[in-house]
């Protein structure tokens, strides 16, 4: 009995010495992050770069069309869109469900064989142009004519801006659907009179361009990025229905027109990235975020309470501040340079400087978001260049002579290495291997 005393008594002291501790390193830990840090010259480089310009009213945003895409019929776009918008500036954990949420439910429908067709057809070309062939479609286009002209009604842009806040309450626009509208757009090129392809092919790829440099967030900028690999993958898919000698003559300006330092620029999506993360730091935002329908439990609030003194907001900040900007140089590399730093092998975090116990929480969020992750957007968006250049070529060949030969000749290369692009004679088609993710980008010659 005197041992079981003796052990329960050594436990005791072991218990309490750990709480002791315990209670010890936390109060610490609370002392040296009382307070957060200003901010760093990289956070106030994207505070200062935020977009002010001045939009006159009679130019028309294409954010506020976007917002306006996917209202019922009888809804005019464009004050759908605004009203949309204007809505979205109202919303609060609070008005969510009320306010929020019926904005983005009752979509207009699309018909079964539409939604088959986007599915299935991708910028591979056999299986796409298996799939426009057997389309009836004048009935397809004629049966989905919403969301066409509303497809069609964007192209009329003058900008792209979002006007709404950029933070974690804010739904995302509609791009499902303006994915799709293009798809249905593209498809017309079976259906028009030879003078009207070149400018069906102009305004689309001139709208897509337009939301490559304009794109004020990250997920819009690779929309924008999937919106010209769709255009020039479903053009190309055309293009081989044509006669060989009549494709050149098809080809709007803008096929022409490099990939622009302003295209390629992450700067002012990563000014909105920014933005977004400081929007969704703050306390409203944060509450929304742990918001639940059931009351929190005994041991929830005294962890998020913990929790939120070990995260400083703004030293986070000017932590993602620091990896935005090493992103941003990154993309306004060479097309070689950029090459040469795809092939080093993933680097790890670097070594995050200063005192490990401050802002644990940020820290560990940084330490999880390694730079070469968000290099990848650039590999993607310098990717349009190679895409851009071989479907150049593809539609300057002679499937009649020697392709590989032709290939040779063209001034149209590959951006990375400068050389020709390859022919796979078993397959009929010529490639492109880019840095991003999807990387490969194939077109048929016939």
């Amino acid at each position: 009995m005197k041992i079981l005393r003796k052990f329960l008594k050594w436990m005791l002291y072991i218990l309490a010495s750990l709480i002791i501790i315990a209670g010890l390193f936390i109060t610490i830990l609370l002392y040296i992050n009382r307070e957060d840090l200003p901010p760093s010259s990289d956070a106030l480089y994207y505070i200062e770069a935020r977009d002010q310009t001045l939009y006159s009213s009679e130019q028309k945003n294409a954010y506020i069309g976007l917002l306006g895409l996917a209202p019922p019929a009888e809804l005019d776009q464009w004050q759908a869109g605004k009203k949309v918008a204007a809505s979205l500036k109202q919303c609060s954990p609070n008005s969510w469900n009320k306010i929020c949420k019926p904005l983005f439910e009752g979509e207009l429908k699309i018909t079964p064989k539409a939604s088959e067709y986007f599915s299935n057809c991708r910028k591979e070309g056999n299986q796409c142009q298996a799939l426009s062939a057997a389309l009836d479609k004048p009935k397809l286009l004629a049966e989905n004519s919403l969301l066409l002209n509303r497809y069609q009604n964007l192209l009329s842009s003058d900008y792209y801006h979002q006007t709404t806040s950029i933070n974690i309450q804010a739904p995302l626009p509609s791009y499902q659907h303006l994915i799709q509208g293009q798809k249905l757009y593209l498809l017309q090129l079976y259906t028009l009179a030879t003078d009207d392809i070149k400018p069906l092919l102009q305004n689309d790829l001139d709208f897509w361009r337009l939301m490559l440099k304009d794109c004020d967030i990250l997920i819009c900028k690779m929309v924008a990025v999937a919106g010209v690999k769709n255009h020039f993958g479903l053009a190309g898919v055309f293009l081989t229905t044509m006669p060989s000698e009549q494709k050149k003559q098809l080809l709007p300006s803008s096929w022409a027109t490099p990939l622009s330092n302003q295209e390629r620029s992450l700067k002012k999506s990563l000014v909105g990235e920014y933005q977004f993360f400081s929007n969704t730091t703050d306390p409203q935002a944060l509450e929304f975020f742990y918001a639940s329908d059931e009351a929190p439990n005994a041991i929830e609030i005294p962890f998020y309470r913990l929790t939120s003194q070990l995260f400083k907001p703004q030293a986070s900040l000017n932590l993602a501040a620091t990896m935005y900007r090493n992103t941003e140089r990154t993309a306004t590399l060479s097309f070689s340079a950029l090459a040469a730093h795809k092939k080093k092998a993933p680097q790890p975090a670097e070594k995050i400087k200063g005192n490990f116990l401050y802002n644990p929480v940020g820290r560990l969020l940084a330490a999880s978001s390694e730079a070469w992750i968000f290099d990848t957007y650039s590999y993607r968006i310098t990717d349009l260049e190679g895409i851009r250049q071989l479907s150049l070529a593809a539609a300057h060949l002679d499937p009649n002579k020697d392709i590989q030969n032709q290939l040779n000749q063209l001034p149209y290369k590959n951006p990375y290495t400068g050389k020709a692009f390859s022919y796979n004679n078993n397959h009929k088609t010529i490639n492109f291997d880019g840095l991003g993710k999807d990387g490969e980008f194939t077109l048929s010659v016939k």
